[in-house]
């Protein structure tokens, strides 16, 4: 009888650990489809980076504006300044058990191209990670959409260069005033643009989304 029960508790446990390994295997493939909707969204959005005209863009932004003005100081008079490429890497998003959300990374490689007058033309290139916590919401009408509660960019200088003539060395102070800027435009876009793209996947993944991330999925023994 004993040998019994301990047969029926085994295979009670084992069908138990199959249920939660099938429960984290579903998990993990919504999160997967969630992250690879998110990657669809933004590297159309990305592409689209380098139709902006990044002066009109960023003159009466606060801050940022302000910086604008000080550039054409020391620059003189900007001609244009555009990004000339921007690539998005592979995203990472991550379940965080403890606070019942989501982490979602977003790696850019940007270029950005500053032209003046007197330096010609200035190239800037950059490495931006920008952080996102995500947590899911339903709607009025019993829907699920994705929340952004955190966000936060850093960008790192990979190369700063230009094409001039008759002028040697874009000084310290040129060299600095220039990544400034670039570094404040990548953070002011980096993300809005996400926000966008997280708001664009399809709801009935944000469903299944929000069931893994509260622990709403079922576990049959």
């Amino acid at each position: 009888m004993k040998t019994l029960m301990l047969l029926g508790l085994v295979l009670l446990c084992g069908q138990f650990s199959l249920s939660l390994a099938q429960e984290e295997e579903q998990g993990s493939k919504v999160i997967s489809e969630v992250a690879a909707s998110m990657q669809n969204s933004l590297k159309n959005a990305v592409e689209d980076l380098s139709k902006l005209d990044l002066i009109k863009e960023l003159e009466n932004t606060p801050v940022i504006g302000d910086v604008l003005k000080t550039t054409k100081i020391i620059v003189g008079n900007i001609v244009s300044f555009n990004i000339n490429h921007a690539q998005l890497l592979k995203i990472s998003l991550q379940e965080n058990q403890d606070t019942e959300s989501l982490s979602l990374s977003v790696p850019l490689d940007v270029s950005l191209s500053l032209n003046t007058r007197l330096f010609k033309t200035i190239d800037v290139s950059l490495n931006a990670k920008t952080s996102l916590e995500l947590t899911t919401e339903k709607d009025e009408d019993g829907g699920a959409h994705l929340v952004v509660s955190k966000c936060q960019t850093s960008p790192q200088l990979l190369e700063i260069s230009a094409k001039r003539t008759g002028l040697f060395g874009l000084g310290v102070e040129v060299s600095e005033t220039v990544s400034n800027l670039a570094q404040l435009t990548v953070n002011q876009l980096a993300c809005p643009l996400i926000t966008t793209a997280v708001k664009l996947v399809p709801p009935a993944l944000v469903d299944s989304l929000q069931n893994v991330v509260r622990g709403n999925v079922s576990v049959t023994v």
